[in-house]
C-alpha cells in the first residue's frame, strides 16, 4: 500500500530553508535589532521569556501566549545554536505551565494543545538538532 505524502513532505527541505533564508535576510535589513533574548525567570513558577525583534513576530493572538511564544520561535529557527537555546526555552515554559496548572482540572484544551507542542518540539529534535528517534520500533 503505497503511503500518501504530507505537503511537508512533498517540498524539498532545502528549497524551504532558502526561502525562510531569504526572508529573514530580508527582515534583518529592514531591523537590524536580530538577536534572540532570553531572559532568565525571576521565579521558580514563571517560565524564561523568548523575543525575536527581526522576524516581526505578534504572539497577542495566540491562546497561551506564556508557553505557546516560545515554541514558535523553536519552530522557525534554522541556526542550530539558537534553535538548542530555543527548544530549551520552549519545554522549560511547557514544564512551568503544567507544574501551575496541575492541581486544576479544567485546562483539557490547553493540555491537548501541550501535547501538540511536544509532538512539534520533538520532530524538531529530531531533525533540526539530530536527536535520536525514541518512538521508533
Amino acid at each position: 500500500m503505497r503511503r500518501l505524502k504530507t505537503h511537508f513532505e512533498q517540498i524539498p527541505v532545502e528549497r524551504v530553508k532558502k526561502i525562510i533564508e531569504a526572508e529573514v535576510a530580508e527582515k534583518k535589513e529592514t531591523n537590524r535589532n536580530d538577536e534572540v533574548v532570553m531572559e532568565t525567570p525571576p521565579s521558580k513558577t514563571e517560565p524564561p521569556r523568548v523575543h525575536s525583534a527581526s522576524l516581526g513576530m505578534d504572539y497577542r493572538d495566540l491562546q497561551y501566549p506564556d508557553w505557546q511564544s516560545p515554541v514558535q520561535e523553536a519552530l522557525i529557527e534554522l541556526d542550530k545554536d539558537k534553535l538548542k537555546a530555543l527548544v530549551a526555552a520552549a519545554e522549560a515554559a511547557i514544564f512551568y505551565r503544567l507544574q501551575a496548572i496541575s492541581q486544576d482540572t479544567d485546562h483539557t484544551a490547553e493540555r491537548q494543545a501541550i501535547r501538540d507542542a511536544v509532538a512539534s518540539l520533538r520532530v524538531v529534535k529530531r531533525e533540526g538538532l539530530e536527536f535520536p528517534d525514541w518512538e521508533r520500533k
